[in-house]
């Protein structure tokens, strides 16, 4: 009897653990994961900003692509899975689709698929969900990203984190493309007001060019709004340590985070 009862526990455990599985942890979060050269990776508490629904969220964090536009990402909370399942069915915006043990629900307004691999995990794509549902969460993926890059994305409201960028979010400078592969990372963070951007580029000769680059563009940027230039001010919120330049403190007229979302939901 005792072997019976943990044969049949076995083997519920093992269906339960193929159907809901969900890789992340704290330890080894999903932007972890997901970093690719050239897309940016995002994370926000922000989330009534984005989206309101009726379940406890925690975070939302992705990838963006802005070559292509498209995205994905998941919905993190304390949430279950059959809940939020019967909540998109009863909400009538979804179309239920299902690829191979796949099922997922289509936005009808918006594109937009969602899968729920487990209570607590949310994912949602632009493009081919099952493609990233099966890349990210049959089986365990390992932190590619530093973590200490991760650490600072967690650090306040949201985060932004761009590997070998093709272009430069937030700034209004306009460089060329090869100025543009000198950078090797971008890092954005930010509260609900303000954002601080890290520039590190390749070489610290690359960083000194820029680092000139960047307060010249800001005077002249002072200039065109008939400001005047604080050299004591600039010294605070545009500085050097090695290969790498700050421009902090600066005014966030709205999440980053949702600009992107706006970007791609429109």
């Amino acid at each position: 009897m005792i072997r019976k009862i943990l044969l049949i526990s076995a083997i519920v455990l093992s269906l339960v653990s193929c159907a809901s599985m969900n890789p992340f942890t704290e330890e080894n979060p999903f932007i972890g994961a997901i970093a690719e050269d050239g897309k940016y990776i995002f994370t926000t508490t922000d989330y009534e900003s984005i989206l309101s629904l009726p379940i406890d969220i925690q975070r939302i964090s992705g990838s963006y692509d802005p070559q292509t536009e498209t995205m994905y990402g998941v919905i993190e909370g304390d949430f279950s899975k059959t809940i939020v399942n019967a909540g998109i069915k009863a909400s009538g915006q979804f179309t239920k689709n299902k690829e191979d043990k796949l099922t997922y629900y289509v936005h009808n307004e918006t594109g937009i698929q969602v899968t729920v691999p487990a209570s607590g995990i949310i994912l949602f794509s632009t493009d081919n969900i099952k493609e990233i549902y099966n890349r990210y969460f049959t089986k365990e993926k390992e932190t590619v990203l530093d973590r200490d890059i991760i650490s600072k994305l967690y650090s306040d409201v949201s985060g932004v984190y761009v590997k070998s960028p093709t272009e430069l979010p937030q700034t209004g400078i306009d460089l060329s493309d090869a100025a543009v592969e000198r950078f090797d990372y971008i890092l954005l963070i930010s509260d609900y007001d303000k954002f601080d951007t890290a520039f590190t580029l390749t070489t610290e000769e690359y960083a000194d060019s820029f680092f000139k680059l960047l307060k010249a563009a800001y005077i002249s940027m002072l200039k065109q709004n008939g400001e005047k230039a604080d050299v004591s001010y600039l010294k605070l919120i545009i500085t050097q340590e090695g290969n790498t330049i700050y421009l902090k403190d600066q005014d966030l007229e709205k999440n980053y985070v949702l600009q992107i979302f706006n970007e791609v939901i429109k």
